[in-house]
């Protein structure tokens, strides 16, 4: 990531470029336009495969705003898939600022994280647990 061109690309945040998004092997790429995604999108394959790394085509997914201009990206001429959300770092992401998905995916993890208390308060039934031994 770090020799590739994209101080200029990206969105402007408090007046630097923000162009990605990186943690362990998930990157988001942020850009102002569809060219400067495929741009950006081109670049990072290149710089990749000159370590031996390559873009999962099947997993890659570009999410784009009612505004943005209309077009399909493309890696190696092959057409990657457009997406309405994604999960990234374990938030649902999403352009219609629907926050449904988010919640129901909060409670999910909030009931998963109360089932493993279920074996606690299990050996606590029946027990006074005010009284001390």
């Amino acid at each position: 990531m770090k020799s590739l061109d994209c101080e200029e690309e990206g969105n402007r945040v408090d007046g630097l470029f923000l162009s990605n998004l990186r943690f362990a092997d998930d990157i988001v790429l942020l850009s102002s336009s569809i060219v400067e995604t495929e741009t950006m999108l081109a670049e990072l394959n290149k710089e990749g495969k000159k370590v031996g790394l390559r873009i999962n085509q099947t997993r890659t997914q570009f999410m784009k705003n009612p505004w943005a201009d209309g077009g399909q990206i493309k890696i190696d001429g092959t057409p990657i898939k457009e997406t309405l959300s994604y999960v990234y770092l374990w938030r649902s992401m999403n352009m219609n600022n629907d926050m449904r998905e988010k919640l129901v995916r909060q409670q999910k993890v909030a009931w998963a994280a109360f089932g493993l208390l279920k074996e606690v308060t299990n050996r606590l039934a029946g027990t006074d647990p005010r009284r001390t031994t």
